[in-house]
């Protein structure tokens, strides 16, 4: 039923911008209007499909991350589903970027590489900073766990 309720505005958003996309072929329009104008509408459909996509993943996500708890009975699932929705969102508006980067032909190879880069010499350079905050974050999840440690 969640899943159902996720998916029903944007089909109808998706079938209103499909009908104005063949409204608009139609039309006697100059053909590089016409490129920038489904750009546009593709990038649009690109954008309303990022939002049921990302609230499906989040239904199924905690569907089973509470049924594994549950199993085991530890109480994590409270406190890290909300932080692994949140990481998932960001990936999902990382890679809809690039997506309609990639449909304007912006080469993102690039960027993507100067990005790889510039994160090795950070963590590279915060090596001990880091080192400290995911021993933090691995005691923190060992306490939200309910486990003991030796």
């Amino acid at each position: 039923d969640e899943l159902f309720s996720a998916v029903e505005k944007p089909i109808y958003a998706i079938a209103f911008l499909a009908g104005i996309w063949f409204g608009i072929d139609v039309l006697i329009i100059n053909e590089s209007i016409l490129i920038h104008i489904n750009k546009l509408l593709f990038a649009f459909i690109l954008f309303i499909l990022f939002f049921p996509i990302h609230r499906i993943t989040n239904i199924l996500i905690n569907y089973w991350l509470g049924k594994y708890t549950r199993r085991i009975r530890i109480t994590l699932d409270e406190k890290l589903l909300p932080v692994l929705n949140r990481v998932v969102k960001i990936i999902y508006f990382i890679l809809l970027i690039l997506f309609i980067l990639r449909l304007y032909q912006v080469d993102v190879g690039p960027l993507l590489a100067s990005l790889g880069i510039a994160g090795l010499a950070v963590g590279l350079a915060l090596q001990d900073t880091l080192k400290n905050v995911f021993s933090g974050q691995s005691l923190f999840l060992i306490s939200l766990s309910g486990l003991e440690t030796a």
